[in-house]
């Protein structure tokens, strides 16, 4: 073969390789845009599956809500843990659950008990799961939305007044005004209507009160104080008993064995329980009487009370009774201190509830709700501002049946259990 020949056949395979390798190379890059097509399809496949089980994840949890709210035996009839209600939906199913919160030592059957539920959504391999807490609680007594409420008759006497701001004046028997009442009234009837600036609702159905066993709920919480014949110029608080032992919640029981009880110029900072027999508790002048827990009452008398506190003539001075009443294990709004040179609003804070008769002397003001069992009488000019805080967090004791709502600021995305 000549030179030109072998050079001619050298160029041809050049040719021939090159061919070759351009055509892998489309070949190759066919395969990857097919590759990338399939790629792209099951990625868009798996975000429609993620968003639509998440949407199923919050219809489980609308679902599981509902469930709830027309179930009031839930707990019972679903067990925890297990799967509810698995619907097949659209691509998908949802199914929803609870969990109980077994750190705060509740069962999740009680009525106390705090629960976790899930809203599952499932669709292919994709699931997603919502969930909120919930809480258990009991159902609060109507007369938690009162301002004052008697078992029995109320008596507004000639001349007397009575201003109820927030809630109504509330009775279970014969409204008898003689006086004025600024402010809205309830009552199953009425007599000798005088003056109420405010809605008259005559005649209202009667509103359940607490059973007998509100008091010895309360006792047992208690921590025992003595009877003294009276309380006055002392501290008592959830770190200070002038006594003996504290009470971490504040809770102190006194029993007179049939004695009154005056308590004036003192500063109760938690949840105290008088048991007066036919003994009766007055509360005079000046001082501060506010519960430490939220749900707890403030004033607790198995017996007679009168108040008597002249809160719109002067405050609780330290200066003037020669008593701090902030020291140290007993702090005022989060500060203690050393001196006498404070003064402190001259008022009961919080839920009053007493088994027997009220009566309303002099300026007293309350900040909450005052609950007598039997007949309640205002002789002066008392003021109570009510509390709405009593009917979203009421006290034990207070309620009746059960219901479940949900923790504000509990919702989160998170794996399904």
């Amino acid at each position: 073969m000549t030179t030109t020949g072998l050079q001619q056949t050298r160029r041809r395979g050049s040719a021939y390789l090159l061919i070759v390798a351009v055509s892998m190379l489309v070949s190759i890059m066919g395969l990857s845009a097919i590759a990338l097509t399939r790629l792209s399809a099951r990625v868009s496949d798996t975000a429609a599956d993620f968003s639509e089980a998440g949407v199923l994840a919050l219809a489980a949890v609308d679902h599981a809500l509902q469930t709830i709210h027309d179930n009031p035996t839930w707990q019972d009839d679903f067990e925890s843990e297990v799967r509810v209600f698995q619907y097949p939906y659209g691509d998908g199913t949802f199914s929803w659950l609870y969990v109980g919160q077994t750190e705060d030592g509740n069962d999740p059957g009680e009525c106390t008990a705090t629960v976790r539920l899930y809203g599952i959504g499932q669709v292919g391999q994709v699931a997603r799961s919502y969930s909120v807490l919930l809480q258990a609680g009991g159902i609060p007594l109507e007369v938690l939305g009162t301002a004052l409420h008697a078992g029995s008759d109320v008596y507004v006497n000639s001349s007397k007044a009575i201003t109820v701001i927030g809630a109504p004046l509330s009775s279970n028997g014969l409204f008898h005004n003689d006086g004025t009442v600024f402010g809205d009234v309830e009552a199953v009837s009425q007599a000798h209507p005088s003056t109420v600036t405010g809605t008259v609702t005559i005649p209202s159905p009667p509103k359940a009160m607490p059973d007998a066993g509100v008091l010895a709920l309360y006792i047992d919480l208690a921590t025992e104080i003595p009877f003294t014949g009276a309380i006055e110029k002392k501290v008592l608080s959830p770190g200070y008993n002038p006594w003996g032992a504290t009470n971490p919640d504040g809770v102190y029981v006194v029993d007179t064995g049939g004695s009154d009880l005056q308590i004036r110029y003192s500063r109760i900072h938690g949840t105290l329980i008088v048991i007066l027999g036919s003994g009766k508790l007055f509360l005079e002048d000046a001082m501060l009487l506010h519960n430490y827990r939220a749900d707890y009452p403030a004033l607790i008398v198995d017996g007679d009370v009168e108040l008597r506190l002249k809160s719109d003539m002067y405050g609780l001075s330290e200066s003037a009774r020669g008593t701090n009443y902030n020291p140290a294990g007993a702090p005022y709004e989060d500060n203690s201190d050393g001196d006498m040179a404070d003064v402190y609003p001259n008022e009961i804070r919080g839920l009053v509830y007493g088994t027997g008769n009220l009566t309303l002397w002099e300026t007293t003001r309350v900040r909450g709700t005052v609950i007598c069992k039997w007949q309640a009488t205002c002789e002066d000019h008392t003021e109570i501002v009510y509390d709405p805080a009593l009917l979203t967090n009421p006290p034990p004791g207070f309620t009746s049946g059960c219901r479940t709502t949900v923790l504000a600021g509990s919702w989160q995305w998170e794996a399904p259990p």
